[in-house]
Formats: structure tokens, C-alpha cells, sequence
């Protein structure tokens, strides 16, 4: 196991300068924020031996929602096309054939494969073939199966139900208009992949927020802005009960309607961290 670095807490100056967050209020610790990524790209874990120390000193840990809560039934419903309906009935028949043929060749994904699936989680698994799959388990997933294994209470900010209630709100048609976009300019596509990842592994919340905001377009408020003040407003609640370590997506993280942000206007105090990155190349035993 990679040697624990980074035991003493280094607060840094910029906020843009951390994705691990202290939480206090009436000068009481309250837990941590970590910002998280669904990726299994070693890049996701530099700081991962530091990050359990964190979640070892918490009584709970909180991630984006609780895994345990998963209705595999309902996320299938959830994340298909309405009954009856394809991916080829949102796109001309002549342009799903070439965009079909350019997805395949520049990510070796197959639309056919995926004629059931809602646009949005067509994006996601063009995303996932641009980084590398160093780890068993996505980032959040790894430190929520480590956080059951060392006995703490798992929960969720956010529960099951409600993401599925969001992924069913989704306009298959909004999104339908990205994967066509990602034919035409795949090159493009995967330079943005790798720039959210720069920005995660120089822990730029504020960059992360602003691509996310930008991207997420009209969509910003449903996907971005409401759930920030449901992660804060929960997270406040928990640490009613003890010490809390809340895990969730770090695009959450900053911006003027961000978690920290609302946690300030709570009247917590919220202070950055620094964390030291390790070897990268720690091994596949490392993750619980």
C-alpha cells in the first residue's frame, strides 16, 4: 500500500485550489466536501490514500447517492427510450447510418447497441471510451464500497429516486442534437474530455463548474443549480447527527450557487485543503 501523504491539514489560498473542502461551524468540525469524478482513469485517483484518512476520521460518509438504494428495474426504465421508441426514430435515417459509422470508428461504440438508450447515457459511455480504465470502480464508487468496508453509515445526499425522476425529465431530443455534434467533431469531443480531467487533477473547481455550466446550457438550473442546494441543505442536516464526509460530482463544488458557497451563506465555515498527490500507479488491491 502507498505510504499515507499529507497528514497535517494545509489550507491554501485560492478556492480554486482544492477539491477537498473542511467544514466547521461555531468552531466545531463538521466534516469534509470532497469533489468527485465517475471515472476510472488513474488521474481520478492521485489523492485517494489521503482521502480515506479523511473519510476514517468521519462518523458518516455522504456520497452523491446512496448505492445501496439502487432499483436495477427502475434505473433500466430510467435510462431507456420510452417504450417503443429508438435512437434511429430521433435521427434521419440517412444521417444515423454516417453518424453510426463515424461513432464506431473514432470510439469503437456501436449506436446499434445502444438504439434503446436514452441520448444522455449515449454521451456518458462515448465519454467513458475517451479515458483509460485503470481501476475496478469509478472514483465515487471506490470510496463509498471503501467506506462500507471499514464500517462507517452510508447514506445519500441525494436519493435514488430522485436522480431517476431527473433522468426521466430529460428531452431525449436535447440530447440527441450532442451525440450529433460528437460525430461531426470527435477530435473536439475528446479535447474537452481531457480538459475536465486536466482541470480535476489541477483541482480547479471553478473551471470544472464554469465547462459544466456551460455545457449543461438550459439545463443548468434543473442539473446543476437545484441539486447544489439540495447537496448543501443535506449535508447541513446530517451533520446534525455527527461528523460528515460528503463525496459527490466536484462541478457541485464552486460558483456563486455552489455547495461551498451555500454552505457559507448557512453559517458554516468552509476551508480549503491542500492534498498531495502519490504515485499513480498504486495497486487494484488498494481499492475496497
Amino acid at each position: 500500500m502507498t505510504p499515507y501523504i499529507g497528514t497535517i491539514d494545509r489550507l491554501v489560498s485560492k478556492p480554486e485550489g482544492s477539491l477537498l473542502w473542511s467544514v466547521s461551524r461555531d468552531n466545531v468540525f463538521r466534516g469534509y466536501l470532497f469533489g468527485t469524478m465517475h471515472v476510472r482513469d488513474r488521474s481520478a485517483f492521485l489523492w485517494v490514500d489521503e482521502i480515506k484518512s479523511r473519510i476514517d476520521a468521519c462518523d458518516i460518509y455522504a456520497a452523491e447517492m446512496h448505492l445501496g438504494e439502487v432499483n436495477p428495474r427502475q434505473l433500466s426504465e430510467s435510462a431507456t427510450l420510452k417504450l417503443g421508441q429508438l435512437l434511429i426514430d430521433l435521427i434521419p435515417p440517412r444521417k444515423y447510418t454516417k453518424v453510426r459509422k463515424q461513432l464506431l470508428k473514432s470510439f469503437g461504440l456501436d449506436l446499434d447497441s445502444m438504439r434503446f438508450l436514452h441520448p444522455f447515457l449515449v454521451i456518458s459511455r462515448l465519454s467513458e471510451t475517451v479515458l483509460s480504465e485503470d481501476h475496478l470502480h469509478p472514483l465515487d464508487q471506490a470510496l463509498f464500497h471503501y467506506a462500507e468496508s471499514m464500517g462507517k453509515e452510508t447514506t445519500g445526499l441525494e436519493s435514488f429516486v430522485e436522480q431517476m425522476q431527473i433522468m426521466k425529465s430529460l428531452d431525449p431530443v436535447d440530447h440527441i442534437k450532442g451525440v450529433l455534434q460528437i460525430a461531426r467533431n470527435p477530435a473536439k469531443f475528446r479535447k474537452s474530455i481531457h480538459n475536465m480531467v486536466r482541470y480535476y487533477e489541477i483541482q480547479d473547481i471553478q473551471r470544472l463548474y464554469q465547462v459544466s455550466r456551460k455545457q449543461l446550457q438550459h439545463l443548468r438550473s434543473k442539473m446543476l443549480f437545484q441539486r447544489n442546494r439540495v447537496l448543501a441543505d443535506r449535508f447541513a442536516q446530517l451533520c446534525e447527527g455527527g461528523t460528515v464526509f460528503a463525496g459527490f460530482g466536484a462541478a457541485h463544488l464552486g460558483g456563486g450557487k455552489g455547495v461551498i458557497r451555500l454552505l457559507k451563506q448557512q453559517g458554516f465555515r468552509v476551508s480549503p485543503i491542500t492534498i498531495v498527490p502519490f504515485d499513480p500507479m498504486h495497486s487494484e488491491q488498494d481499492e475496497t
